[in-house]
C-alpha cells in the first residue's frame, strides 16, 4: 500500500479506467443474445420449481417444446381458466416456434399446477408429427382461486398430447389419485421406452408430509395415452433433535439414457447423520425403477471434494476463515440427471449454515461462501464426490409489486442439470448476480452455464449468458432447462426457456423467452490449462447492477 501511495493519482486513475474498460469488454464477449419470445401466463406461479421438468428436447425430431399455463388476457375466462395448459412448439431445432397450442385440459375438473412435461417417441421415427407430448400436472380445488386462502390438493392430471402447429390439439386428459395424499407432480422424465416417471412428497391436502412417492407410466398403444401407478413409496427417519420438524424439500427423479438405472433424490436431514443442516439424499434402482434401495444421506463433511480447495469445509472457510461455521448445508432447491455410466448428478448451491445459540439451523449465511455443486459417485454410490461447478457470490432475490400481504415472488440461484441424449456430457445453468462483493442480494440475475465431459472428467468453463447484454442483463427469471441438450455436431445448445413479468407483478401476465440459441457450448470449450482457467476467472465482472424488474 505504501508503493500505491506515492503512485501519481492520474496513473492511478488511468490504471483504473483500463481495468474497468476490460472488464465491461469482457462481460460483452457474451453479450448480444437474440432470445426467441414464447407464449404467455396470466401470472408467474407456474415455473417456480426447480425440479419442475417443463421444457423437452429431441434430437432425432430437431424439436423443443415448452408447457405452461394460459394468459386469459389473450384467451378469456376468469381467474380459475389461467390454469389451464398451453405449449409452444419449434420443429426446426429451436429457431422458430409455434405459440401457445392448446389447451390441452378441456374438461378443466379441477384447477392445474406446476406442469411437467415428456416426450413419448417409438424407436427410429424422425417424424415429430407421429410422437406424442406426455404432460403432468397437480391439481387443487380452489374455485374461484383465492390466494389468501390455502391451497387444497386432490390428486394430478396426466395426459398425451399430439404434436401440431396449430390448436387445438387432441389430447387426452386423466384426472387421478383423487383419493390419495398428493401434493405437487415433480421431475417428469423418461425411463425405459415407453415407461415414464415421476415424483412427489405426500401431501395432507394442505401441505406436504415425509414420504417420498414415485409414480411410473406406461405407453398404452391402444389408447394412445399414459397408464399411470402410484409405484413405490418409502418414509424414512428424518431427524427432529434440532427443532422437532422433518426436514425435506426438492424431489427428483432421473433414469440413465438407457432407463435401467436410476435415482431418486431429494435434500433433507435423515437421522443419524449431520443433524441441522439439509444435506442430498439419494435412493437407487438397478431395474428400471422396479425396484428401489434404500435412501442414503451424503454426508458433506466427509465428501470427496474436486475443486478449488482441499475440502468442502476448506472452501467454504477460504475467505473468511475465522467467521464461517465450514459446516456445509444446501440451499432449497435442486436438480438431477443420471450419465452414461448410470450415475447421478445431483445439483445445488451449498454453503456455510447458521450457527447460534441453539445450533445448526438448516439456514445458510447468505454472506459467506457458496459454491454450486454437482453430486455424484464413480462406484455407484459407496463413495460420493462434490464437483465444484462455480463460486456463488448472491443467494436470494425478491421480485414483482406487492401483493396485498406485502409479499414479492423469490428466486435463489435456480440450478439446473441436463445431460446429452447419449449421457457423455452434462450441462448445468443457475442464475447469480454480478456484484463487488459476495453476499449480496441476487436482485439482478443473469443466467450461467457450464459443462462436464464425462469420458475425462473435463469441465467447460461457466459463460455469463445474459450479462452485459443491454436488454437482458440482470433480468434472468425462473430459466427452467429440459433434460436433455440438442447436439449438432460438436456443438450442444441447451434447452432453457426464461420468464419475463410484463408488468413487474407476480400476478399479472409473463411472457416466456427461448435463450437456447445463446446457451451453447461447443467441444473446444471443454479444456484445461492457463486458457481455460482464465475464462473461468472471467465468469463474474464487477459491473453496475440493476434489479431484474425495475431496472433501479
Amino acid at each position: 500500500m505504501r508503493n500505491r501511495r506515492n503512485q501519481p493519482l492520474a496513473v492511478i486513475m488511468l490504471v483504473g479506467m483500463l481495468v474497468w474498460s476490460f472488464m465491461i469488454a469482457a462481460v460483452e464477449v457474451d453479450a448480444a443474445v437474440n432470445p426467441i419470445e414464447l407464449g404467455r401466463s396470466s401470472n408467474i406461479f407456474g415455473v417456480l420449481q426447480t425440479n419442475q421438468n417443463q421444457v423437452v428436447a429431441s434430437d432425432a425430431l430437431h424439436m423443443v417444446a415448452f408447457l405452461h399455463q394460459q394468459d386469459v388476457t389473450i384467451w378469456g375466462g376468469g381467474s380459475t381458466d389461467n390454469s389451464k395448459l398451453r405449449y409452444d412448439l419449434s420443429i426446426d431445432s429451436g429457431n422458430i416456434f409455434s405459440h401457445d397450442i392448446g389447451s390441452l385440459n378441456t374438461s378443466f375438473r379441477y384447477r392445474n399446477a406446476y406442469p411437467n412435461l415428456s416426450l413419448s417417441n417409438g424407436p427410429g421415427n424422425i417424424n415429430p408429427f407421429n410422437s406424442k407430448l406426455v404432460w403432468a400436472a397437480s391439481t387443487n380445488s380452489s374455485f374461484p382461486f383465492d390466494p389468501n386462502l390455502p391451497v387444497t390438493w386432490v390428486g394430478h392430471v396426466t395426459g398425451a398430447s399430439e404434436l401440431t402447429t396449430t390448436s387445438p390439439p387432441s389430447s387426452t386428459e386423466i384426472y387421478r389419485f383423487d383419493a390419495e395424499l398428493t401434493t405437487i407432480a415433480s421431475s417428469l422424465c423418461n425411463g425405459k421406452q415407453g415407461e415414464f416417471w415421476y415424483t412427489e412428497f405426500q401431501g395432507s391436502g394442505i401441505s406436504s408430509t415425509d414420504s417420498v412417492v414415485i409414480y411410473r407410466g406406461t405407453y398404452n398403444a391402444s389408447t394412445t395415452d399414459i397408464d399411470w401407478v402410484s409405484h413405490h413409496s418409502v418414509s424414512p427417519a428424518y431427524n427432529t433433535a434440532v427443532d422437532a420438524t422433518k426436514h425435506y424439500l426438492s424431489p427428483n427423479i432421473a433414469f440413465s439414457p438407457a432407463g435401467t438405472t436410476g435415482w431418486a433424490a431429494w435434500l433433507g436431514d435423515l437421522a443419524g447423520g449431520q443433524d441441522g443442516t439439509l444435506n442430498p439424499i439419494l435412493m437407487k434402482s438397478t431395474d428400471g425403477g422396479a425396484t428401489w434401495g434404500r435412501p442414503v444421506e451424503v454426508d458433506f463433511s466427509t465428501i470427496v471434494y474436486e475443486g478449488s480447495q482441499a475440502t468442502l469445509t476448506d472452501f467454504l472457510k477460504h475467505r473468511n476463515l475465522l467467521f464461517s461455521s465450514g459446516i456445509a448445508t444446501s440451499t432449497y432447491e435442486a436438480d438431477l440427471t443420471v450419465d452414461a455410466n448410470g450415475a447421478p448428478h445431483f445439483v445445488m448451491v451449498v454453503g456455510n449454515v447458521r450457527t447460534g445459540r441453539l445450533g445448526k439451523s438448516y439456514e445458510i449465511f447468505e454472506s459467506q461462501e457458496k459454491v454450486l455443486l454437482d453430486v455424484t459417485t464413480n462406484d455407484g454410490g459407496a463413495t460420493w464426490i462434490a464437483k465444484e461447478i462455480a463460486e456463488i457470490r448472491t443467494l436470494k432475490g425478491e421480485f414483482g409489486t406487492m401483493d396485498s400481504n406485502g409479499n414479492l415472488i423469490s428466486q435463489y440461484n435456480y440450478s439446473q442439470v441436463s445431460r446429452s441424449e447419449d449421457g457423455m456430457r452434462i450441462f448445468y445453468s443457475w442464475v447469480d448476480s454480478d456484484t463487488i462483493d459476495y453476499g449480496g442480494i441476487n436482485s439482478a440475475p443473469n443466467l450461467f452455464i457450464a459443462g462436464l465431459r464425462i469420458s475425462d472428467g473435463v469441465m467447460a468453463a461457466p459463460k455469463n449468458i445474459t450479462g452485459g447484454d443491454p436488454r437482458w442483463d440482470g433480468k434472468a427469471l425462473y430459466p427452467t432447462m429440459a433434460p436433455t441438450v440438442l447436439t449438432s455436431g460438436t456443438s450442444y445448445t441447451l434447452p432453457v426457456v426464461s420468464a419475463e413479468m410484463v408488468y413487474n407483478d407476480q400476478w399479472q401476465p409473463t411472457r416466456y423467452w427461448y435463450f437456447g440459441n445463446d446457451a451453447v457450448i461447443s467441444e473446444s470449450d471443454f479444456c484445461t490449462g492457463d486458457g481455460c482457467n482464465a475464462k473461468k476467472n472471467l465468469l463474474l465482472m464487477i459491473v453496475p447492477v440493476i434489479n431484474a424488474t425495475n431496472n433501479k
